[in-house]
């Protein structure tokens, strides 16, 4: 997507890698959507919520496919994100294995249902700090599953 990212402090932490990710921002920095399919969706099909935030604000159709194992994580992610970006004014596509929409739209304040997903609940948590207007997480304590101080540390990056 063309975005500034750095790691750094790599290690292993129960044979998954782990470290800290340095993300440059500014005006200078246009993301270019692309499509996530194939051989990519298992190894990023927990992050793909959040991906899906990104493309909103990046230039081009964000697509993904391949992706029907969304359908039965916690919630179904397809239909969650879909749902969500529909409620914050973006025209979506629904396919069985994914979704499309054009990005660079800007995002307006909604009633954001988290169907008791922590991914869902954290992903739009982000997209309501984009967005204009106010947005109201649902479930926002579902959280606690993956990341229990993830509102805390997004008043930190935040203030």
């Amino acid at each position: 997507m063309g975005a500034q990212i750095e790691f750094e402090n790599l290690r292993e932490s129960s044979n998954e890698p782990i470290g800290d990710v340095i993300v440059k921002s500014g005006n200078e920095i246009n993301l270019k959507n692309l499509t996530l399919s194939g051989e990519l969706i298992p190894n990023i099909i927990d992050e793909i919520p959040i991906l899906s935030i990104a493309g909103t604000v990046a230039e081009g159709v964000f697509k993904v496919r391949d992706a029907s194992d969304l359908r039965n994580k916690e919630s179904d992610r397809i239909k969650a994100i879909v749902h969500n970006l529909r409620n914050m004014g973006l025209e979506v596509e629904e396919y069985e294995d994914g979704f499309a929409f054009e990005g660079g739209r800007k995002l307006k304040g909604a009633f954001i249902e988290t169907f008791n997903d922590h991914r869902i609940a954290m992903a739009f948590s982000i997209a309501g700090l984009i967005a204009d207007g106010e947005t109201i997480i649902d479930k926002p304590e579902c959280v606690k599953i993956s990341f229990p101080d993830f509102y805390k540390t997004l008043r930190k990056i935040v203030n």
